[in-house]
């Protein structure tokens, strides 16, 4: 086999804001290699490339809202990009906004006395788990 075209592999990773939110954009591109079974026919689409042309590959591109973990591992894996990854960090922290808080309706508030107070239990996915009454 001859080979008539190689492209090598390459990753990109970029954050960029978008809307309020910083975004981690990635893009994979996997290599591709060429190959004619003869060294003249491998010739042959050499010199017909030289009047023509191979189009570029679709890249798949990812977005996702970017983390602090998502930073770390760009700093770690590119240092002399560290102080942009410091800076999208600060960032990140200066504008991290707790969750809203989830409304709880009560259905039979009028049941209950003016000296009792009602505790809400919830799990680690924010399910309601359980509600207890306290007498005060």
């Amino acid at each position: 086999m001859h080979k008539v075209i190689e492209s090598k592999a390459r990753a990109d990773q970029t954050f960029q804001l978008v809307g309020g939110k910083l975004v981690k954009i990635t893009i994979v591109q996997k290599g591709a290699e060429f190959f004619c079974k003869d060294e003249f026919s491998a010739e042959l689409v050499q010199k017909a490339l030289l009047n023509g042309g191979v189009s570029k590959p679709i890249l798949p591109i990812q977005l996702s809202e970017a983390t602090e973990a998502d930073l770390l591992a760009a700093k770690s894996a590119r240092p002399d990009q560290a102080c942009n990854a410091d800076a999208w960090i600060k960032f990140l922290k200066e504008n991290a906004q707790p969750p809203p808080p989830i409304p709880v309706e009560l259905v039979n508030a009028s049941e209950l006395q003016k000296d009792t107070v009602l505790r809400i239990h919830r799990d680690d996915s924010s399910k309601l788990e359980s509600a207890t009454v306290h007498k005060v």
